[in-house]
């Protein structure tokens, strides 16, 4: 199903590996909207993305070539304000620590991050950047704070960086974030309106203040059912054990240790429709 997604383009180095994002977005049959940051346009040409998406490239919150004031007496809609609605998905693909602390306290003062407190999409962010800026305290703060906004995360990779570090900050593969986009955009409304709570991964019952009676449960499969609920629209609740692995999407995830703590929070979730 053809679906418009807006890709927000950073001024980072990994700008340049967007291109074959969108492409590869366009051949699923997606309308692609690119808006570049001022930055951004520093490091690739916005002809290269007009190209690959097929689209004109936004840059300007305000085209100094448009008369706004004959542009509202003619009733038209802000650029920012019709990009925000049309988008069925906003992925800000690479996206700096900068872009992130915006958003995160509501700054905007460009197109894309007006655009983004625009809109009711949702927002997909694939961060990439220095990786001790990743590991800042302040841009982590940022991240959980964005998390806990509802946004998603496309975490970045290990690996070697542009700047000559090594270390996580590197954009994720271009396969994996296309497979989110296209994730979320297959979302579904058979569950919609219905709770549904998952319990994943191992409990662990002290024996004394070292030692623990435990099991090997990953707790892979319980993400999986919980992903598989959230993508048919249900609201999810993963009951997980502290070393399961956690959820491919963002919906309410409860750490527990023993197995009394995971029987009462099932049961509050239960008595918590």
């Amino acid at each position: 199903m053809r679906k418009t997604i807006v890709v927000g383009v950073t001024g980072s180095i990994a700008a340049y590996k967007v291109l074959d994002i969108v492409k590869q977005l366009k051949k699923h049959g997606h309308d692609v909207h690119v808006i570049m940051t001022e930055h951004a346009t520093r490091l690739v040409d916005p002809k290269e993305f007009e190209r690959a998406s097929g689209n004109a490239v936004h840059i300007e919150l305000f085209d100094p070539s448009v008369n706004y004031k004959a542009y509202l007496k003619n009733n038209k809609v802000m650029q920012h304000i019709s990009l925000a609605d049309e988008a069925d998905i906003i992925l800000v693909c690479p996206g700096t620590a900068n872009v992130l602390a915006k958003v995160a306290y509501g700054i905007a003062d460009d197109l894309l991050t007006t655009t983004i407190l625009a809109t009711a999409a949702p927002v997909v962010f694939a961060p990439a950047m220095n990786v001790k800026m990743w590991k800042h305290p302040v841009t982590q703060e940022n991240v959980q704070k964005l998390r806990g906004l509802g946004y998603i995360f496309i975490d970045p990779e290990y690996g070697e960086l542009a700047c000559g570090y090594k270390g996580v900050g590197r954009l994720a593969g271009g396969d994996k974030i296309i497979e989110v986009v296209n994730q979320f955009l297959a979302k579904t409304s058979q569950l919609e309106g219905k709770k549904v709570i998952v319990t994943a991964g191992a409990t662990q019952e002290p024996i004394d203040a070292v030692r623990v009676i435990t099991n090997r449960a990953s707790g892979k499969m319980g993400a999986a059912i919980a992903d598989e609920a959230f993508s048919r629209g249900a609201e999810v609740v993963l009951i997980r054990g502290k070393n399961a692995v956690s959820g491919r999407y963002h919906y309410e995830e409860i750490e527990v240790e023993t197995a009394d703590e995971m029987l009462f929070v099932i049961k509050k979730e239960i008595d918590d429709p």
